[in-house]
């Protein structure tokens, strides 16, 4: 039954934290209405364990457990929210509001839990000496984790069928609790000769099972279908064993299936769990965030792990708030998390987490990536990115996430021009001696002219450009690094540090040359696209020369339309001098 928070304060107000604490740990005074006590979540030798009467609540400085009176019932105590609240209300002296049982339901749910794990105990004795025992024990599956998650073995069909007659149960009831199912030539069960994995709902009441087939055939894995019990979006694999390990670490892993689950839990990693199948949910995504701020999304590194990865992230993405994100780990192309702590070990693994990317980092990774190398595919990039960031219903978040994107865009893109680079050795000497200097004129009329880089427009047009001169090349990642803080005698020392000098002195004097000139804004953009297009022109100048003389019919061909660009290109120049 749902109670009022109303109702839950007015409980919460009667009864100390202390009072209850007490009876599990021994209490040392720490100030007003303050207690400390070694934590009874972890064992410790010095009390790091905080029980606040004056704000409800109690809290580990060593392991992060934290919570008040009722989660400390149901957490440690193991008692069910209603059963909590009962006793609660009782030392409160506060009268609850009378629940009406159906009773003649809660026999017939109760009878339905029985069958369930009636099949559980006969899955279970039928896995030892089985092909799934065999095939668990390959895996590197010890007997202590076997146990922990109560795998078993559905037999052949004769033998299910006889364990079926020998309890009595009706093949209309376990249609309806979707361990048989309906086919186009009868009923058949469902679990037939596969490895089954039960499946608790999160008060660890058995509710349903996956199986994994041993042999041949599809599909690999299954699930019971949803009843009145099963909801596959409302649950999660392992979340009633791990919930103690997420509320203590305050981190949470989501992998893929139960084996991804059951290893890294063999490994070490307490706060795993998994979706059942393909269903991760807006309820699982609020579910993970009630206990952590930033779950972390480990998902196989094959195309269908990164497919599932951009539906989890669609997911979240409205859904964003300040303070609630995900995370994801980028696996190994191909590998799954039990092949990556099989091949590289634990610590490899734990290094991966350590170095998981968050949410937005992954989606530019994903959709904004060097290879993009048209206006046409970079724009669609942007374009995906930004609608990406207005789905986000949050105004604050949604405004940092289109800033976030524009700076990455801009940082992937950096020095990556849509001119094709010149293989070196295919240009004569004096075409690559003039556009060096053409690009040097650039550099230097942007370090005259720095407050070019505050307009959205030439920052960008001028990070996106790429240089044929290695040597301006860097100079340009530098003056993009120091901007908009330049600093002409820092960037003369950095000059002097990193260059050779006589290209430093070639430089300079540009430098001392154009800082004569003073020019209004309108002259100082129409200069940037007048040098821009001059370094353009004599690349088109020089890759036409190069079709002339191969010989090769097809770059011949290529050559007269690069005549054509070239006075088209020519005519702008002359109208931007004769302007």
């Amino acid at each position: 039954m749902k109670y009022s928070q109303e109702l839950i304060q007015r409980i919460k107000d009667r009864v100390k934290v202390s009072d209850i604490l007490s009876r599990q740990v021994k209490l040392i005074p720490a100030g007003h209405m303050r207690y400390k006590a070694l934590c009874p979540f972890h064992n410790e030798k010095t009390p790091s364990f905080i029980i606040s009467d004056d704000k409800q609540n109690y809290h580990c400085f060593g392991c992060g457990a934290h919570g008040d009176i009722i989660s400390f019932l149901t957490e440690k105590e193991n008692y069910n929210f209603a059963d909590a609240m009962q006793e609660l209300a009782q030392i409160a002296g506060v009268a609850l509001p009378k629940v009406q049982y159906d009773e003649k339901k809660l026999i017939a749910d109760d009878l339905d839990y029985q069958i369930i794990n009636e099949f559980q105990q006969f899955f279970q004795r039928n896995f030892n000496g089985s092909i799934a025992e065999n095939y668990i024990k390959n895996r590197g599956i010890i007997p202590e984790n076997i146990a922990k998650f109560a795998l078993g073995y559905a037999p052949k069909k004769y033998l299910v069928e006889k364990f079926i007659k020998e309890k009595g149960f009706q093949i209309s009831k376990l249609l309806e609790l979707g361990l048989y199912r309906k086919g186009q030539n009868g009923n058949y069960f469902l679990f037939s000769e596969r490895l089954t994995f039960p499946i608790f709902n999160h008060r660890a009441q058995l509710v349903a099972f996956g199986g994994r087939i041993l042999g041949e055939g599809m599909p690999k894995y299954i699930n019971s279908p949803e009843y009145k019990f099963f909801k596959k979006r409302e649950l999660l694999y392992n979340f009633y064993q791990a919930k103690t390990f997420i509320q203590r670490s305050r981190e949470v892993i989501l992998c893929e299936g139960y084996m991804d689950v059951i290893a890294m839990q063999q490994a070490g990693f307490q706060n795993v769990v998994a979706p059942l199948g393909t269903a991760f949910s807006e309820y699982h995504l609020e579910a993970l965030w009630y206990f952590c701020d930033d779950p972390i999304i480990c998902l196989d590194g094959d195309q269908a792990g990164k497919k599932a990865m951009l539906r989890i992230a669609d997911i979240a993405v409205p859904k964003l708030k300040p303070g609630k994100t995900l995370s994801f780990v980028m696996l190994p192309d191909g590998q799954d998390p039990d092949d990556v702590i099989k091949s590289k070990g634990i610590k490899y693994m734990q290094s991966l987490l350590e170095s998981r990317i968050f949410l937005a980092a992954m989606l530019v990774k994903e959709h904004c990536h060097t290879g993009l190398n048209t206006p046409e595919s970079r724009s669609a990039a942007h374009e995906k990115l930004n609608n990406i960031a207005h789905k986000i219903e949050n105004e604050s978040v949604k405004a940092q996430y289109l800033r976030y994107f524009k700076d990455a865009f801009f940082k992937v893109f950096r020095g990556k021009s849509y001119y094709i680079k010149p293989k070196s050795g295919n240009n004569l000497a004096v075409n690559t001696s003039n556009i060096a200097m053409e690009e040097v004129e650039l550099v230097a009329f942007i370090i005259t002219n720095i407050s070019i880089l505050t307009v959205e427009q030439y920052e960008e047009q001028f990070a996106m450009f790429d240089f044929d001169d290695q040597t301006v090349g860097e100079i340009q990642k530098h003056i993009l690094a120091l901007a908009p803080n330049f600093i002409m005698a820092d960037f003369a020392q950095w000059l002097g540090e990193n260059i050779a000098q006589n290209f430093v002195n070639y430089l300079l004097n540009k430098i001392r040359l154009l800082s004569t000139i003073s020019l209004s804004e309108y002259e100082r953009n129409k200069r940037f696209d007048y040098h821009v297009k001059s370094i353009v022109l004599g690349r088109l100048r020089r890759d036409y020369k190069n079709n002339m003389r191969s010989g090769d019919e097809g770059k011949q061909k290529l050559a007269i339309q690069l005549k054509y660009d070239i006075e088209l290109l020519e005519k702008e120049l002359n109208q931007h001098l004769a302007g």
